[in-house]
């Protein structure tokens, strides 16, 4: 998958919001609901006159944690005043940013390929912050965006599973790579961790445990 790592300082946006549900079969009607009158009733036009501080672009932004109540950001980033928008900061951190183009559901797929295939073996965790979709060019049937997540070093590891894993199929035998590339991928997608590691014997293993990802969170699918 095509992204990037960076780390970035805490920004300011104002917008609206809409209170998140727990139960995240909710918010499939809350969130659709939310951008369908934005639209609307010209909220989105009046947003955009009111960007002026990066990341440029209409944001998307889930902010769930356990200390507030859980929204959802319909907003710019702005250093400009106004009493008719909602503030929130969203906090410094260090985000996997990726790219895409297409549709709303384009970037539904997007979200959830980074959850169930990149994060289990990229050698990172969920980090404490909101995840942002970037909308640089915001037309419903080929828009342009990025999708943030926000992430630290694993504390399982501290390496690139996937590095390792390549060094791993590097002892398999070439007939048998695609059939043991497709298990990996099976079992990354069912949510399983899967580690590789040097023996003391100097062989590679190949071990399997089941990882939680939060991939239930409302801000991971949202229409």
């Amino acid at each position: 998958m095509n992204y990037r790592i960076e780390t970035k300082e805490a920004f300011r946006i104002i917008g609206i919001s809409a209170e998140l549900h727990q139960e995240v079969e909710q918010n499939f009607m809350v969130v659709p609901q939310m951008w369908q009158e934005a639209a609307v009733n010209g909220t989105i036009q009046k947003l955009a006159s009111m960007m002026d501080a990066p990341p440029l672009g209409l944001l998307g932004v889930s902010a769930c944690n356990d200390k507030e109540q859980w929204k959802y950001f319909i907003a710019v980033s702005s250093t400009k005043n106004s009493r008719e928008w909602e503030e929130y900061t969203v906090p410094a951190s260090t985000w996997a940013i990726f790219p895409g183009s297409g549709t709303n559901r384009s970037i539904q797929e997007l979200e959830q390929r980074i959850i169930t295939e990149w994060l289990p073996t990229s050698g990172y965790e969920y980090a404490d912050a909101p995840d942002v979709e970037v909308y640089l060019h915001a037309d419903p049937e080929n828009a342009q965006y990025e999708v943030w997540i926000p992430v630290r070093k694993s504390s399982r590891n501290g390496g690139n599973i996937e590095e390792t894993f390549g060094l791993f199929m590097e002892t398999v035998d070439p007939c048998f790579r695609d059939f043991v590339r497709q298990i990996h991928n099976g079992l990354i997608e069912q949510g399983c961790n899967c580690e590789t590691k040097t023996a003391k014997s100097g062989f590679m293993q190949y071990r399997i445990s089941w990882a939680r990802v939060r991939r239930d969170l409302p801000g991971r699918k949202r229409r």
